[in-house]
């Protein structure tokens, strides 16, 4: 008997020490994209990132002593599309703005743009990103809903598992001006043309930027911040960071979605932007990729741990190279090979693309 219930307990013990199984089919995993840095009429100044050659992306090229980059061809976006999806990605994010030009935002959404026009598209869905401030602006907002209201109906867009329905990030939610009453009308305006309510994620900082509007979850762009003062960090404290705020989101009572930060540190936009000096306060050294990994393995195991998700994890970011925050290829794609690893993708990529905006 005394045999008996030992081998019982040595079994328990082994199962609970069992390492956990990656990937989980059942999550969806999303990338944030920021191009508003990329004009698509030029190359983008990448001089920022003379003496970071860690983040300059693969269609760099040299030109009067600097390093030039765009994203901003359709080769480059589809070549993109496949190492995203390829690494296990099931969507990207697009900050939308307006579909014209008289203001200059046509030149913010050419990733968008560009990636409607692939015929690579149905490799990996996408959903936008609704940034506050510009609906605010009158002369705006009829734009944005009614190109939002397009763009729902397209089959590559991303819907929640459960109920199948539409999802659509809003940034810095507080700022909206008209509140829940804006929400309103997105929902009445999307559910006429797809027959499902959206499904709202606010991309929040701080718990109360939700109060008194109706979303049914919440993430974070960023979750750099650290309750340690002082520059210069290691990635062990940002993880950290991402943890306790994921912990302020699960305070919401709403679904929580994880956000991965790979980094931050954007001294380098300093040189431009002087008054972002406050990049300099604050900034992480970079992260190995297996440092990144165990981040998003995190996040995974907080979803198994927290009934109240959405079964998504965002990571940030893309392309935000300056900020120190960055997936997407660079002379190395190490940073996608490893995540992979964990999402299910293909561990191994071809060789990038190099001088593809010259």
């Amino acid at each position: 008997m005394k045999s008996k219930l030992l081998c019982l307990l040595v079994l328990l013990s082994l199962s609970f020490s069992l390492p956990r199984q990656y990937p989980r089919d059942e999550i969806l995993y999303g990338v944030f994209r920021h191009d508003k840095w990329v004009h698509p009429e030029s190359s983008y100044l990448g001089f920022v990132l003379d003496d970071l050659p860690e983040r300059v992306p693969a269609s760099a090229y040299e030109q009067d002593g600097h390093v030039w980059y765009c994203e901003n061809t359709q080769e480059i976006l589809d070549y993109q599309i496949d190492l995203a999806s390829a690494a296990g990605f099931d969507f990207w994010t697009f900050f939308i703005y307006p579909n014209f030009d008289q203001y200059g935002t046509q030149s913010y959404s050419y990733g968008l743009n560009l990636y409607l026009s692939s015929e690579h598209k149905d490799k990996i869905d996408f959903a936008v990103v609704i940034p506050s401030q510009h609906v605010n602006i009158d002369r705006w907002l009829s734009l944005y809903l009614t190109r939002i209201v397009d763009l729902v109906q397209d089959e590559q867009y991303l819907r929640e598992k459960e109920y199948n329905r539409p999802v659509i990030f809003i940034y810095q939610p507080d700022k909206l001006e008209s509140g829940g009453a804006l929400l309103d009308s997105l929902r009445a305006m999307v559910k006429a043309v797809t027959g499902k309510n959206p499904y709202l994620i606010g991309v929040i900082e701080k718990a109360g930027e939700v109060a008194g509007m109706e979303f049914d979850a919440v993430t974070g762009y960023t979750a750099h911040f650290s309750n340690i003062d002082g520059a210069n960090q290691p990635y062990d404290n940002l993880e950290q960071s991402n943890r306790n705020f994921w912990d302020m989101l699960n305070s919401t009572g709403l679904d929580v979605v994880p956000i991965v930060n790979t980094g931050w540190d954007g001294r380098p936009l300093v040189e431009i932007f002087p008054e972002r000096d406050y990049y300099n306060d604050l900034w992480y050294q970079a992260a190995p990729a297996w440092k990144i990994e165990r981040n998003l393995r995190t996040a995974i195991d907080y979803l198994d741990t927290h009934p109240k998700d959405a079964d998504m994890i965002m990571v940030s970011a893309w392309n935000e190279n300056a900020e120190g925050n960055w997936l997407m290829p660079t002379d190395n794609n190490y940073r996608l090979n490893r995540l992979s690893k964990t999402m299910g993708g293909q561990a191994n990529y071809p060789p990038a693309i190099v001088g593809a905006c010259q």
